[in-house]
């Protein structure tokens, strides 16, 4: 994890909201509503997504993997 959050988004509704190329870098986003939302190009590094909403979001699939800690192989 990076050295302090860049963004404080808990419990924050987001849904279908555009953040395509948002810089989410160490973003704490645990219990945020992110349903439908465009997340193509933003940066997800070392971003906090416990219990966060991602249903329906169009976001890259290996992205998606690497924040949901899942093998791609």
């Amino acid at each position: 994890m990076g050295e302090g959050r860049w963004a404080v988004l808990i419990d924050e509704n987001l849904r279908s909201t555009n953040l395509s190329n948002a810089n989410l870098a160490d973003a704490d986003l645990r219990n945020a509503n992110l349903s439908q939302a465009s997340l193509y190009r933003a940066d997800m590094t070392y971003e906090e997504v416990w219990r966060t909403n991602l249903k329906g979001c169009r976001i890259d699939p290996a992205v998606l993997h690497r924040i949901l800690g899942c093998d791609m192989h």
